[in-house]
């Protein structure tokens, strides 16, 4: 890990698969005065219209994956990218550059000595040099699946 630029700013790179539990040890970081980055709640902004990824991702995926409102249908776009690694890797290579620039906006304003970044792919990424340690949030199978289904209804 590289230490950050801002030496009075401690980030704390928070992973872990999907419904690890990894949010949940973010947010109740908020409690003792940290900020706290959900990455994929940041992912999903980004390619709102409007923002720096809508008309990139539209580019590359056509207006197929439009919903009713114009906006991005995430379940449509997701049936695009999950059957297909190579469209994947290209949604990753537009959203995770929008992600980086918002993420290092936020820990250039911020006063809060201690920045938890929750992301689940913070390994092998740019935000991995951001960040000054890493924990990784592991749950067992049933568990992580019993907390999927449970948030995603």
């Amino acid at each position: 890990m590289m230490q950050n630029d801002e030496s009075t700013k401690i980030i704390i790179g928070l992973t872990g698969g999907s419904g690890s539990g990894k949010s949940t040890i973010g947010k109740s970081c908020e409690d003792y005065d940290c900020l706290y980055i959900d990455a994929d709640k940041i992912g999903q902004e980004v390619i709102l219209r409007g923002q720096p990824g809508y008309d990139e991702v539209l580019a590359v995926f056509g207006n197929e994956i439009l919903g009713a409102n114009e906006e991005i249908d995430r379940r449509k776009l997701g049936g695009v990218v999950f059957s297909n690694p190579e469209k994947l890797k290209i949604l990753n290579s537009i959203s995770h550059r929008h992600i980086t620039e918002k993420i290092k906006e936020m820990v250039s304003i911020t006063d809060k000595k201690f920045i938890i970044i929750d992301g689940a792919v913070i390994i092998g990424s740019i935000v991995e040099g951001m960040c000054d340690y890493i924990i990784s949030v592991i749950s067992s199978k049933e568990i992580r699946l019993g907390r999927i289904l449970e948030r995603d209804d």
